[in-house]
C-alpha cells in the first residue's frame, strides 16, 4: 500500500493557459505466487486512485485483475499462458484524448497464450494474443461525446524461433500476423479503421552470462487498411533489448523499438512510433535504491502532415526506514514537441511518498553484510557563469475574424551566480542538496514599428533549490542529475505601438528543473564545474488592446561553468591517482538538447517592419570520431561528427497571415580541440571548426507557399569535459554555440524576410578510446 502526495505542472498536457494541481494517489496492490515441479503462476490486483485538489473533473479510480503461469509438460517443452482485465483512464496528453469535461474511461482485456520449447539447438515459441477495448462516453458542455466508434478488438499469432550457432550466440527469426477490428463498420468521421498487420524480423541474442543479454532484430513491418482512403503502410522493422546486470545491485537497461500503433486522430490511418531509451536501477544499500531513466520517441502519423517528438527523463528514490516501511521521492518530466499547430506540451511531476509492504525491504543481516556507511562530504560553494537561452510560447488573438497567434520565440543572454549545497556518498553514489542564485541577462523582443505590438521577456535574476544524485568515477570525478524548483525575476513588456498603450510584467515565476552536470577536482578540495539544466515556468497573461490577453509559457536551458570548494576535503596521498592515457583514435555516441534561435527580419502591411527573435528547443542525437594527442598535460585534437536533430521554432496567425517555421534536420562538422588534463583522468577542452546543417524552411503568405530545404555552414565554438571511466571508456558533456549567418526568403515581387539562424546545443556522450 503506497499513499503519494505530488504535483504536476500542465494537469491538461497543453502548450499555453497550463493548469497546475496537486494530486493525492492511493496504492495498494496484492502478489500471490506459486510455483512447484513442472509449474509457475501468479495472481495480481492492485488500483490506483487519483484525487485533485483543484480540478476534481481530472479524479480517476483505475483498477486491474491479472493471472498468468507456465507449466512443463514434455522435458524442454512447456504452456504459457495469461488472462488480464484492466479499468483505466486516458491521459490528457494522448493525441486521441477528445477533450471531454472529465478523462476518457475504458476497460482493456487482454490474453495470451502458447507453447514454447527447445530440441537441441533449436528454440521455439508460438503464441496467440487477444487484446480488447470499450471506450466509455464522455461528458461535454451541451450533451456527451460518442466513444463507441473506439472499440475495437486486436488478436494477432506469432512464431520466434533460435537456433544456437556456437555458445552465447543465437540465430533469431520471428514473425506474426495480426487483425484489428472495429465494433462499428466506420468512426464517426467515416473511416473504416480495419486492417491487417504483419511483421517479420531476424536477429541474433548474444548471452555470455547472466550478467549481460544482447537481442538485436531488424525486418519489415506491414498494415493495410479496409478503407479506401488509407494507404498500406510497410517500414523496416527494428528491435533491440540490452540488460546488463554487474552486480547484485546494479541493473542498465536500454532498448530500441518500433511499431505501427492505432489512432483515432481524422484523417491518419495510424502512426509510425520509432524510439528507444535507457534505464538504471541500483541498490545504493540494502535499504535504499534509486533509478533513472530517459527516452525518446517519434512518432510520425501517415496520411496526414503530423509528426511528434517526445522526450521523457525520470528520477527516483526509495528508503525503507523499517523492513517493511519506506518513503520515496519520484520526479519525472515529458515534453512533446510537435508539427501541429498548438500540440506541444511539457510536463513536471513530483512526488512523495509513504507506504508499507508485506515482503520485507531488506533483513538487518542483509544490512550489517553490506557494510555501507555514509561518507559525509561536508558543505561546498562556488561560482558560476551562465549561458541561458530564455524561451517563450506565446498564444493570442489577433485582428481578422476571430484571428489567433502561436509562436515560438527566445534568445540567449549571459548570467553568473553563486551555488552552494552539502553532500554525502554512499560506496562512489552521491546524494546532496543544493542552493544558487544567480543575475541574467538573457531576452528575447519582438518588435513590429512603426505601428504594430512590441513585446518581449527578460530574465533579470533566478533562485533555485535542487537534489542531487551521482556517481564517482574512477579519478574521484563526480558525474550527476539534479532536479528541484525555481524562481526566476521575469520581466514581461508589452505596447501597441499604434494606440500608445503599454504594460509591464515583473513578478516571481515559480518552476521545475532538472539537468545533468559533472565536476572534476582541481586540488584539495576545489573543483571544476560542467552544468546543463531545463526549466519551465508557470505561465501567465498581458497583452494590451481589443482583442485580449496574449498568454506566455517561458521556459529556459542554461549552460553554467562554475569553480567551486569543497570544505574539509583533504587529498589521500596513500591512494594511488587514476591515470588515463587521452592519445589515439576514438568513437562515441552523443545525445543532448539544442536550442535554434531565428532572427527574422522584414517588411510588413502598413508600411511597418518586423524584427522578432523566433526560438525553440528539441533533441539531438548521433556519432562522433577523432584522433588526439598529449604533450605532457596539453592536448590537441581533431573530430569530425554527425547528428540528427529536431529543433523547430515556428510562427503561425490564422485563419489568415503568415504561417512559417524553420526546422533544423541533419548536421555535419569538424573540430580542432585542444586542452589541458586535470589530475591525469579528467580533460578540459575547448572547440572550434566548422559545421553544415540542413535546414527546412517552410513560409506561407497571401495564398502562396513555399519551403525551400537549404544547407547552411556555421562556425561553431564551445568546450567541455571529458572523463576517463576505465582505461578505454570516457564519457563526456559538452556545449558549443554556432552562428550560420543569414539567407532570405522572396515571397513577392519586392519583399523578402531575412532569416539569420544560430544554436545552443548541450550534449552527453559516452565514447571508445582505442
Amino acid at each position: 500500500m503506497t499513499v503519494s502526495q505530488g504535483y504536476s505542472s500542465n494537469i491538461f498536457a497543453t502548450r499555453n493557459d497550463m493548469k497546475d494541481d496537486f494530486i493525492t494517489l492511493l496504492q495498494p496492490e496484492v502478489d500471490l505466487n506459486a510455483s512447484g515441479a513442472g509449474y509457475r503462476g501468479e495472481l495480481s490486483a492492485g488500483a490506483e486512485i487519483g484525487r485533485y485538489w483543484e480540478y476534481t473533473s481530472e479524479d480517476y479510480e483505475d483498477y486491474y485483475v491479472t493471472g498468468d503461469g507456465t507449466v512443463r509438460i514434455a522435458p524442454g517443452w512447456g504452456l504459457f499462458g495469461g488472462l488480464g482485465y484492466y479499468w483505466e483512464h486516458e491521459e490528457r496528453e494522448s493525441p486521441d484524448d477528445v477533450a471531454g469535461a472529465e478523462p476518457t474511461e475504458y476497460e482493456n482485456l487482454q490474453g495470451y497464450a502458447g507453447v514454447y520449447g527447445r530440441t537441441g539447438k533449436v528454440t521455439t515459441r508460438l503464441g496467440a494474443t487477444y487484446e480488447g477495448f470499450d471506450f466509455h462516453d464522455v461528458p461535454a458542455s451541451g450533451g456527451s461525446i460518442n466513444n463507441d466508434d473506439r472499440d475495437r478488438h486486436e488478436g494477432s499469432l506469432g512464431l520466434r524461433l533460435g537456433y544456437e550457432v556456437a555458445p552465447a550466440w543465437t540465430a533469431l527469426f520471428q514473425g506474426a500476423v495480426e487483425k484489428r477490428s472495429y465494433e462499428q463498420e466506420t468512426d464517426d468521421a467515416g473511416f473504416d479503421r480495419d486492417s491487417d498487420a504483419w511483421r517479420a524480423a531476424v536477429g541474433v541474442l548474444y548471452r555470455p552470462g547472466r550478467e549481460l543479454s544482447v537481442e538485436l532484430l531488424g525486418g519489415v513491418m506491414n498494415q493495410d487498411f479496409d478503407d479506401p482512403s488509407f494507404e498500406t503502410v510497410e517500414t523496416f522493422d527494428l528491435a533491440a533489448d540490452v540488460s546488463w546486470q554487474p552486480s547484485q545491485a546494479t541493473l542498465v537497461r536500454g532498448y530500441l523499438d518500433r511499431s505501427i500503433e492505432e489512432t483515432t486522430l481524422a484523417g491518419a490511418s495510424s502512426y509510425v512510433s520509432t524510439g528507444g531509451g535507457i534505464s538504471l536501477r541500483q541498490a545504493l544499500r540494502p535499504d535504499l535504491s534509486l533509478g533513472a531513466g530517459v527516452s525518446f520517441y517519434e512518432d510520425d502519423y501517415q496520411g496526414v502532415s503530423r509528426l511528434d517528438r517526445i522526450f521523457g527523463a525520470s528520477a527516483n528514490l526509495k528508503y525503507f526506514f523499517l523492513p517493511n516501511f519506506f518513503v520515496g521521492t519520484d520526479y519525472s518530466f515529458q515534453q512533446r514537441d510537435s508539427s501541429a499547430s498548438g500540440a506541444d506540451y511539457d510536463e513536471h511531476r513530483l512526488f512523495f511518498s509513504i507506504g508499507a509492504e508485506l515482503q520485507p525491504g531488506y533483513d538487518e543481516e542483509q544490512l550489517a553484510a553490506a557494510g555501507i556507511e555514509a561518507e559525509p562530504q561536508g558543505l561546498y560553494g562556488g561560482l558560476q557563469a551562465t549561458v541561458s537561452n530564455v524561451g517563450t510560447e506565446l498564444a493570442g488573438t489577433r485582428a481578422g475574424g476571430g484571428g489567433t497567434l502561436t509562436a515560438d520565440f527566445a534568445d540567449h543572454g549571459f548570467g553568473g551566480g553563486a551555488f552552494a549545497g552539502y553532500g554525502l556518498f554512499l560506496g562512489d553514489w552521491y546524494l546532496g542538496l543544493e542552493l544558487d542564485a544567480e543575475l541574467s541577462e538573457a531576452e528575447w523582443t519582438h518588435v513590429r514599428a512603426p505601428d504594430g505590438r512590441d513585446f518581449s521577456v527578460e530574465k533579470e535574476a533566478g533562485y533555485g533549490a535542487s537534489a542531487l544524485f551521482g556517481y564517482r568515477l574512477m579519478g574521484g570525478e563526480l558525474v550527476y542529475g539534479r532536479f528541484g524548483v525555481v524562481g526566476a525575476d521575469m520581466e514581461t513588456r508589452y505596447s501597441d505601438l499604434g494606440s500608445g498603450e503599454s504594460r509591464k510584467k515583473d513578478e516571481l515565476l515559480g518552476g521545475l528543473r532538472f539537468g545533468v552536470g559533472a565536476e572534476a577536482p582541481v586540488s584539495n578540495g576545489l573543483f571544476l564545474r560542467l552544468d546543463y539544466s531545463y526549466t519551465d515556468y508557470e505561465s501567465y497573461e498581458i497583452g494590451v488592446g481589443q482583442f485580449g490577453d496574449d498568454d506566455f509559457a517561458n521556459s529556459e536551458s542554461a549552460f553554467r561553468l562554475g569553480i567551486g570548494y569543497r570544505f574539509g576535503a583533504e587529498d589521500d596521498g596513500e591512494e594511488e591517482a587514476f591515470v588515463a592515457d587521452f592519445s589515439g583514435p576514438y568513437v562515441g555516441v552523443q545525445a543532448g538538447l539544442g536550442a535554434l534561435n531565428t532572427d527574422v527580419e522584414g517588411p510588413r502591411s502598413g508600411g511597418s517592419t518586423l524584427d522578432a527573435q523566433f526560438g525553440d528547443e528539441g533533441f539531438s542525437g548521433g556519432l562522433f570520431a577523432g584522433y588526439g594527442h598529449t604533450f605532457g598535460d596539453f592536448y590537441l585534437g581533431v573530430e569530425g561528427e554527425l547528428d540528427a536533430n529536431h529543433v523547430r521554432p515556428d510562427h503561425e496567425r490564422s485563419p489568415t497571415g503568415r504561417v512559417y517555421s524553420v526546422d533544423k534536420e541533419l548536421s555535419a562538422g569538424a573540430s580542432l580541440r585542444g586542452g589541458v588534463l586535470l589530475g591525469g583522468s579528467t580533460l578540459v577542452y575547448g572547440r572550434v571548426g566548422p559545421v553544415w546543417t540542413r535546414f527546412d524552411t517552410k513560409y506561407q503568405e497571401g495564398g502562396e507557399s513555399f519551403d525551400e530545404e537549404s544547407v547552411e555552414m556555421g562556425l561553431r565554438f564551445g568546450g567541455g569535459l571529458e572523463i576517463a571511466a576505465s582505461e578505454s571508456v570516457f564519457v563526456r558533456m559538452d556545449y558549443t554555440y554556432t552562428d550560420y549567418g543569414s539567407s532570405d526568403i522572396d515571397y513577392s515581387m519586392d519583399r523578402k524576410d531575412s532569416f539569420e539562424n544560430s544554436e545552443s546545443l548541450f550534449r552527453v556522450g559516452v565514447g571508445y578510446r582505442f
